[in-house]
């Protein structure tokens, strides 16, 4: 303790030029990798959500058209599509188009198909004659998820 107390004046100076160094540094980076985390974060929220609503398509289209035991599938379909979330895309896509435009698109790429599939199987469970459609869209989500995977292992 004693030879900390006994520094120099130009080991004080040295000292103090550092610690004022390190004070501009945290005031000047700072905000700028808060804002990285905080957006991360975000896109992992996100990423969670579109995750989960993948998952939910899967089951609801795991599931025939109609069974001899049980003819009311399309209506347990309609239901498990009717439950798929937007809430976390609702409230930062304005947050993320500002700070990472690529990801706003294919976010919103992938989203529009959810939307129009989610939207689809509605039709459907009233028209059985619509399901032949509904193979288009699953396509076209499928190709969408997998560039979308494939953007999202690239970038991190």
């Amino acid at each position: 303790m004693e030879t900390f107390l006994n520094l120099t004046g130009i080991q004080w100076n040295a000292l103090s030029s550092i610690s004022t160094f390190l004070a501009v540094a945290v005031a000047i980076f700072g905000p700028i990798v808060g804002k990285y985390f905080k957006v991360r974060n975000i896109l992992k929220v996100v990423n969670a959500e579109i995750d989960e609503n993948l998952n939910l398509f899967k089951k609801a289209y795991a599931l025939p058209i109609q069974s001899p035991g049980n003819p009311d599938y399309r209506l347990l379909k309609a239901a498990m599509l009717r439950s798929v979330k937007f809430d976390a895309w609702d409230q930062y896509k304005i947050l993320i188009g500002e700070n990472n435009p690529t990801k706003y698109s294919a976010f919103l790429k992938l989203n529009v198909v959810l939307l129009e599939i989610q939207e689809y199987s509605n039709n459907i469970s009233k028209d059985l004659n619509a399901s032949p459609f509904l193979v288009i869209y699953l396509d076209l989500l499928e190709h969408f998820y997998i560039n979308y995977i494939k953007n999202r292992n690239e970038q991190t």
